[in-house]
């Protein structure tokens, strides 16, 4: 029974990471400049790639992959895992 809810369990906290850095990219235009903007827009960015799988017949090339990650953005990772173990 918890293996089928892993992928809802995913489905949810990314969309509350990216409901997150929406709302991040929305104060960053509203919030005048100072020390609370740069505390909650303050962002780290990990990215990788291109990954290229040749398998003779086809080839795939994914990349490259970039994360943004703030402080708004995580708040929103765990409001939605939050909202989601409450209600359902």
């Amino acid at each position: 029974m918890h293996r089928r809810r892993f992928p809802v369990y995913l489905s949810v906290l990314i969309i509350g990471m990216l409901v997150g850095g929406y709302l991040g990219k929305v104060l960053a235009t509203v919030m005048p400049d100072g020390v609370a903007k740069d505390f909650f827009l303050t962002s780290i960015t990990g990215h990788f790639g291109p990954v290229t799988i040749d398998l003779a017949i086809i080839a795939l090339t994914l990349g490259p992959l970039e994360v943004t990650l703030n402080l708004v953005g995580i708040l929103g990772f765990f409001i939605a895992f939050y909202l989601f173990r409450s209600f359902i």
